[in-house]
């Protein structure tokens, strides 16, 4: 079975500015879930799209 996740690559900078979210943008763990999601798609061969 041959499966792709794209992913995108979010500015959380730019976000924070021109939304005016603050440290939520921040707090909300987005790059922690980007890591652990990289690793347990690199664990079963799937392709990875940013």
């Amino acid at each position: 079975m041959l499966m792709t996740v794209c992913i995108e690559d979010l500015d959380m900078n730019a976000m924070a500015q021109a939304l005016h979210f603050g440290r939520s943008v921040y707090d909300n763990g987005w790059g922690m879930f980007m890591v652990f999601l990289k690793y347990k798609l690199e664990e079963e061969d799937v392709t990875i799209k940013s």
